[in-house]
């Protein structure tokens, strides 16, 4: 039986460590017997674990690969064509990673510079519904289905956001585009790259963005940001560990009759100190470069740990225009640590918010009714916690509006410029809107800051010692 995973549907390339995704099937489909025998052959001979043609029943590819793993999955030939049109990092659509979630289909992250961004769509949003159609439940890829389409075309989403109790809808217009997963900048003098997923265009930009940093920045220090990174391809992230790893191993991968060593042949780093990212959402070909940076102590982490997902697939076309991706091998880190099931854990463990802000338990509000004094109930719930996430002190009890929330909101309404004598709809609507830019800011970013800070105590040290050299 298949085991359940967290599902995201990410840009996939012929040899991966990725998370996994499902697909709806399309079983009316006629498939000979020879393909049938020619896919349990291939599977006995090349699955990760040992498994007999006797143990893969069924009478579909799809019923036979229900046997293996969720990483394994058989495509058909719509399927795989959409599949593959993601793999070099072009593609038409709205530029959003998704995933399925306890039967909500959520956005991870929207690509930056891509409509679905440019529109407003944040990481976290409930996809709830496409063209009107409600997607709740939906097998993820079926959903993405739905959401992608020709360039030119527009989709309509309904939104389900935190903090809204209302649906939130977005008309976009899908396009072609270039999917860079690196963005680069300098803060405080400090270099900071951020990978949103290791697609084919990965190492190429990441190479280009270390050479703007070292050559025309004159940068030393360097952060890595793998925060919600959902993995992608084998061979990029060995190309972008063997820029930043120590000459040694950089991942030994285990397949069902031989080990493979990937192997860096680096003599110098190219920064003098190198902090990496990462978060929960940090799955797969993350943990690859995660994994290597802490064993051969290349830099440190600092952030949570992470998701736990050590296999890798290849993928195999067919003839017809099906094609099959099949789990052959789990990887360890240079030291041999498992990753699969576990995660890589921070040297550093930080939020990535102060406590104050509590994303996890913010429940929605409502904009329709004034909040008047004595009121109960859980959009007081919802106000007191947005006051708090902004800083307010309550002294009120959790959900009633008494004297103490109603302080509060006057508070803010002074230093906001508003002009309000109660929670009003119109208030509550300002209220959300700082609420949310407060959570953007960047100042709330703990584990950022951490980052930064741990960095500039490391050059201080440097600069201690170096003028005690000099005495």
């Amino acid at each position: 039986m298949r085991q359940k995973f967290k599902q995201m549907a990410v840009v996939l390339v012929l040899v991966m460590a990725l998370i996994a995704t499902t697909i709806p099937f399309a079983y009316g489909q006629e498939y000979s017997e020879d393909l049938l025998e020619y896919l349990r052959k291939q599977i006995v001979k090349k699955y990760v674990d040992p498994i007999t043609q006797e143990e893969l029943v069924g009478d579909t590819p799809q019923e036979i690969f229900e046997n293996l793993d969720v990483h394994s999955v058989f495509y058909t030939e719509e399927e795989f064509s959409d599949f593959l049109g993601g793999i070099q990092g072009e593609f038409a659509g709205i530029g959003v990673y998704i995933e399925e979630k306890d039967g909500k289909i959520l956005v991870i992250e929207p690509i930056e510079g891509s409509p679905a961004h440019e529109a407003g769509i944040r990481s976290g949003d409930e996809i709830y519904t496409v063209d009107g159609k409600v997607i709740r439940d939906m097998v993820l890829d079926e959903a993405a289905n739905l959401i992608k389409g020709e360039a030119g075309t527009e989709v309509k989403l309904g939104i389900k956001r935190k903090g809204s109790a209302k649906t939130l809808y977005f008309n976009i217009t899908r396009v072609i585009f270039e999917n860079n997963p690196i963005s680069v900048e300098v803060i405080d003098g400090v270099g900071y790259i951020s990978i949103s997923m290791f697609n084919e265009k990965a190492h190429v930009n990441f190479t280009n963005a270390i050479g703007e940093l070292l050559y025309e920045e004159g940068v030393k220090q360097l952060i890595v940001d793998l925060r919600n990174n959902p993995g992608g391809s084998l061979s990029e992230v060995v190309n972008i560990s063997n820029l930043l790893v120590p000459r040694g191993p950089v991942l030994h991968i285990e397949y069902n009759n031989h080990k493979v060593t990937y192997t860096s042949f680096l003599k110098k780093p190219l920064f003098e100190d190198l902090v990496i990212l990462v978060n929960e959402g940090s799955a797969s070909a993350s943990e690859i470069l995660a994994g290597a940076v802490k064993d051969t102590q290349a830099g440190v982490l600092i952030g949570t740990k992470t998701y736990g997902k050590g296999s890798v697939q290849r993928i195999y076309p067919l003839m017809d225009g099906t094609g099959y991706k099949l789990t052959e091998a789990r990887y360890l880190s240079p030291n041999y640590n498992v990753i699969d099931g576990i995660g890589v854990t921070p040297d550093y463990v930080i939020e990535r918010y102060p406590e104050h802000i509590n994303l996890e338990e913010l429940l929605p509000i409502e904009f329709t009714s004034t909040i008047s004094l004595n009121t109960t109930g859980d959009n007081v719930v919802a106000l007191q916690q947005r006051l708090m996430g902004l800083g307010y002190e309550i002294e009120d009890n959790e959900g009633e509006y008494k004297e103490g929330t109603q302080r509060a909101v006057m508070d803010f309404a002074e230093d906001y410029n508003l002009e309000a004598s109660e929670a009003t709809p119109e208030l509550i609507q300002e209220l959300e809107y700082y609420f949310w830019l407060e959570v953007a800011s960047p100042e709330n970013d703990q584990q950022l800051n951490y980052a930064l800070d741990y960095l500039k105590e490391k050059s201080a040290e440097k600069d201690e010692v170096v003028g005690e050299y000099c005495k």
